[in-house]
């Protein structure tokens, strides 16, 4: 396996463990909201919250990642640092 291959197995191992890890804790936190504070929803916000990041990790390890490095990267560092100047 080259190195590339295993940068690409490291980050998808991550991003298993990050899900495994969000749906077990958002389980525990949705009985905990269920049985202790029915009258208050505040399990959704940590769940939002939490997909957020979990969605950002996805898009900084996929494709989606180099097409946004390239869209808004300067074909040319040193131009970009002259108009900044």
């Amino acid at each position: 396996m080259n190195k590339e291959q295993q940068k690409r197995h490291e980050n998808f191992t991550s991003l298993f463990w990050h899900f495994f890890m969000y749906i077990i804790s958002n389980t525990i936190l949705f009985l905990i909201n269920y049985f202790f504070t029915p009258e208050n929803w505040w399990f959704p916000l940590i769940l939002s919250g939490w997909g957020i990041g979990l969605l950002w990790h996805l898009f900084s390890i996929t494709p989606v990642n180099k097409m946004f490095k390239t869209l808004f990267q300067p074909e040319n560092p040193d131009d970009f640092r002259e108009v900044n100047h």
